[in-house]
């Protein structure tokens, strides 16, 4: 059946596989109605698949038809951690929120496709057999507390719409799944036997102009495509471009330096907050946000010695009060201290550094003393015990002792990042639902497990370039698209299937990432819906990565090979940009 989104009515729910999508589809459903002269129409209903059955779970909660609370993946990662530290086999392990990763990771996927019809502890090893085990404690203690894991959402749900506690929809139309995992064919085919109508989604424009280069190294291919970039733009600043990088996590840095370069030179020069025509949808670990990691390194002093790297990073950290003042002194007794060669530095030492240096010496940072002091005071009045609501309170007030975030106005990153904080040390507090108690070392190791698994994206307005991963970009429309990475050792992907379950099922059963077949279907099937998403394609590759030779993926061998220089001009580098600079500004007197 063929649907379109001009079809899109009160009755018709979109599930989309992630949240770009849904707002692509929603804008472009907007467009549609603006375009056809109406002035007002009804929000369409277009939302992620973990989203829709979210709604339907608070709609049983509301209703009174089930208790369970449902946990977070911050709080399900700790129970999984819980069980695995108390389990017999695995209490010593090194690494067990690593383990608690994986096994939250390996029972979605067990759920998804319905592995336990299977014998698994038999066609399985021996991690598949411990797995199971830590399995059967999670499910007993989430039975005992009533609580529910995501895993256990989509079954809920499909029980309630089994049982007519749910309303069946009239239609549902998905767009964007690569593959429906067979629990979710399970309940689309009830919606169906219900009388609902389920449609997949799939608009595909003609294919565009395919195109290849082939470049020297990566630095000079993503310079390439920014130079590219650059000129689709002066000649229409309203296109829409899109950068797809097959590696955008390792990527990521790269990208935003070179493409911060090349599209806005004398906005990375000045390291502002203007904005910038480019956009990466991969957002960074909250923890590495500059912000907020100074925040972690500043409460790492409650752990005694700190390595004197870190300790330097506080000292001229301008998110610590005082900084203002003293930047100067603290940058002095950095030196000082590197010069005193101690590979690690104590708080107390730290203070009484300070504290013999002369008064009128700028090494002294009486501000910075003073707020060591207090910070020593408060450390001392800590409880050795405490719930996670309470350590959410005594680690955000020894921050304010050391005047996080500092003394200057935040810019729009920084007060966004300082805001995401906040809301994690709620997210933080409400790990008391699953452990009462934590010790002080848990309590930060908790903090920062958190900040290391949230994704910080800051908001920004509409940017017309869009650096996207393959599946981001999959089902959204372009006026011009570049592929970066596009050689055989990246693209088809290597296999990866999941540790914990018995491999040979994931792939007799095709389970993502389980076989090289799979992963060769997988990325025909993507190269194929982004060569009909924009008029105009590039695919790149480098043919080095350092002493490594690389060559074009088998996939785009039939794209013809075109010289870099036939439909990119050179770009201004930085040097022409330092010429044009619009101000100067003076940098601070030389010191003796």
């Amino acid at each position: 059946m063929t649907w379109t989104l001009a079809a899109l009515d009160d009755g018709t729910t979109l599930l989309t596989v992630n949240n770009r999508l849904a707002a692509e589809l929603r804008a472009r459903f907007d467009r549609a109605q603006a375009a056809a002269g109406r002035r007002v129409w009804p929000s369409p209903d277009i939302l992620p698949w973990s989203a829709w059955l979210r709604r339907h779970y608070e709609h049983l909660l509301d209703a009174g038809h089930i208790e369970s609370d449902l946990l977070s993946p911050a709080q399900e990662r700790l129970v999984w951690q819980t069980v695995i530290e108390r389990h017999d086999a695995t209490s010593g392990l090194l690494r067990p929120a690593a383990a608690a990763h994986s096994a939250l990771n390996a029972h979605a996927l067990l759920a998804d496709w319905q592995l336990d019809r299977f014998p698994l502890a038999t066609l399985g090893g021996d991690d598949t057999r411990t797995f199971l085990l830590w399995r059967r404690a999670f499910e007993d203690e989430l039975q005992r507390r009533g609580l529910l894991s995501g895993a256990g959402l989509l079954p809920l749900v499909q029980s309630a719409f089994a049982d007519g506690t749910l309303a069946v929809p009239r239609c549902l139309v998905h767009s964007g799944f690569d593959a429906l995992s067979p629990a979710q064919q399970a309940l689309f085919a009830l919606l169906e036997d219900r009388g609902c109508t389920v449609i997949e989604h799939h608009e595909q424009g003609a294919p565009g102009r395919r195109r290849r280069v082939e470049v020297s190294d990566g630095e000079a291919e993503i310079r390439l495509a920014a130079a590219w970039a650059r000129q689709q733009l002066q000649l229409d600043p309203q296109r829409r471009i899109g950068i797809v990088s097959a590696q955008i996590t390792q990527q990521r840095r790269d990208l935003a330096r070179i493409f911060s370069e090349v599209l806005c030179p004398q906005t990375f020069l000045l390291l502002d907050d203007r904005p910038r025509p480019f956009n990466i949808s991969l957002g960074t670990p909250l923890a590495d946000c500059p912000l907020v990691a100074h925040a972690l390194l500043a409460l790492g002093l409650l752990q005694g010695a700190q390595p004197l790297h870190q300790i330097g990073q506080l000292l001229r950290s301008p998110f610590i009060g005082g900084h203002a003042a003293e930047w100067e002194g603290r940058a002095l007794l950095d030196a000082a201290l590197r010069k005193d060669g101690l590979p690690h530095i104590d708080p107390r030492r730290l203070r009484y550094r300070q504290a013999h240096f002369d008064p009128a010496d700028p090494r002294r940072c009486p501000d910075l003393l003073h707020r060591l002091e207090q910070f020593a005071e408060q450390q001392h009045a800590l409880p050795a015990r405490d719930t996670p609501n309470a350590w959410a309170g005594h680690l955000q007030r020894l921050l304010g002792v050391l005047g996080w975030p500092g003394d200057r106005a935040l810019d729009s990153r920084e007060y966004q990042q300082h805001e995401r904080l906040q809301r994690l040390f709620s997210e933080f507090a409400e790990l008391g639902k699953v452990r009462p108690q934590l010790r002080q070392a848990e309590a930060l190791a908790q903090l920062r497990a958190l900040a290391k698994d949230t994704i910080f994206q800051a908001e920004s307005a509409h940017t017309p370039v869009q650096i996207l991963g393959p599946l981001e970009a999959a089902g959204m429309d372009f006026d011009a698209l570049w592929l970066l990475g596009m050689h055989d050792q990246v693209w088809p992907p290597a296999p990866q299937p999941e540790p914990l379950l018995p491999s040979g099922l994931q792939r007799e059963l095709g389970m993502p990432h389980a076989s090289a077949a799979r992963e060769l279907a997988f990325a025909t099937a993507l190269t194929e819906r982004l060569a009909h998403s924009a008029a105009e394609l590039i695919a790149s590759h480098a043919l080095s990565d350092a002493d490594r030779e690389q060559r074009v993926s088998p996939l785009l061998l039939d794209w013809p090979l075109v010289e870099a220089a036939s439909f990119v001009a050179a770009t201004p580098d930085l040097r022409v940009a330092c010429a044009a600079a619009q101000r100067l500004e003076p940098l601070p007197d030389a010191m003796a």
